[in-house]
C-alpha cells in the first residue's frame, strides 16, 4: 500500500487521536473538523476506486474544512496535520510543507508527518532535504512495510519525472528534458538507498542511466 493510497488509514488515525484528546475550544470546531475528516475518508475511497477527479474534489472540500477549523480554533493541533496531509494529496506541496512544519513544532512527532513532508520536498526537487525528513520518519517507524512503501512512492516520482523528461526532449526542449531525467535518477537512487532489496528500482536506474549515457551510474547499479 503506497503512501497516497493510505489516506484512509491516516485520516482515521488522526480522527481517533483527536477523539481521545483534550476538549477543544468550541463544539463548532469539533463539528467542522469531523466534516473535513468525512470528506477525506470519502476522497480516499474514491481514489481507491479509480475515481480520481471525484477524489480531488472531495479532498479540496476537506482542505477547506480543516482551514475553517483552524480559523475557529487556532490551537487545534490535529487539524494542522490533517490539513497538511490533504494538501499533500492534492499536490499543493509548498503549502503542505508549511503546515507539516507547523504541526511538527506543536504536535507530538509522527512518522507520517515527516514522511509526507519529505515527499513534498522531493516532489519540489529538494531531494536532499526531502531525504532528511524521510530519514526522521523511518527512525520513528522502523517497520519494513513503511520503508518498502516509501521506496515505491519515490520510484513512482522518479519514473514519472523521467517520462516528463523524454516528453520535453521529444518537443525540442533538451535542457528541461535532461534536468527532469537527472532529477529522476537522483530520486530513484534515493529510493534504492532506502530499500536496496527492491531490484526493480536498481534495474530502472541502470536502464535510465544507459539511455542518458551515464555509464558510471549504470555500472554502479548494474549488479546490485
Amino acid at each position: 500500500m503506497s503512501i497516497k493510497s493510505s489516506g484512509l488509514l491516516t485520516i482515521a488515525a488522526l480522527c481517533l487521536c483527536f477523539s481521545f484528546s483534550c476538549q477543544t475550544k468550541s463544539e463548532k470546531a469539533f463539528k467542522i473538523f469531523n466534516e473535513g475528516v468525512a470528506f477525506s475518508l470519502d476522497a480516499a475511497d474514491a481514489q481507491q476506486k479509480g475515481a480520481f477527479e471525484k477524489s480531488a474534489q472531495l479532498n479540496k472540500k476537506a482542505i477547506e474544512k480543516f482551514k475553517e477549523t483552524l480559523q475557529i480554533d487556532s490551537n487545534h493541533k490535529v487539524a494542522r496535520s490533517a490539513l497538511a496531509h490533504s494538501l499533500y494529496l492534492h499536490g499543493q506541496f509548498s503549502e503542505a510543507i508549511n503546515w507539516f512544519e507547523k504541526a511538527n513544532k506543536t504536535d507530538t512527532p509522527t512518522a507520517v508527518n515527516f514522511l509526507e513532508l519529505g515527499m513534498c520536498k522531493v516532489n519540489l526537487g529538494q531531494v536532499k532535504q526531502g531525504s532528511q525528513s524521510i530519514e526522521k520518519a523511518l527512525k520513528l517507524d522502523t517497520s519494513k512495510e513503511l520503508r518498502a512503501n516509501t521506496a515505491l512512492d519515490l520510484e513512482d516520482v522518479g519514473v514519472r519525472a523521467f517520462s516528463f523528461g523524454k516528453q520535453y526532449i521529444a518537443n525540442g526542449d533538451g535542457e528541461n528534458g535532461k534536468n527532469y531525467q537527472h532529477f529522476a535518477l537522483s530520486v530513484l537512487m534515493t529510493a534504492f538507498n532506502f530499500d536496496n532489496t527492491q531490484k526493480d528500482i536498481s534495474t530502472k536506474i541502470v536502464a535510465f542511466a544507459d539511455e542518458m549515457h551515464e555509464k558510471a551510474i549504470a555500472d554502479k547499479y548494474r549488479n546490485k
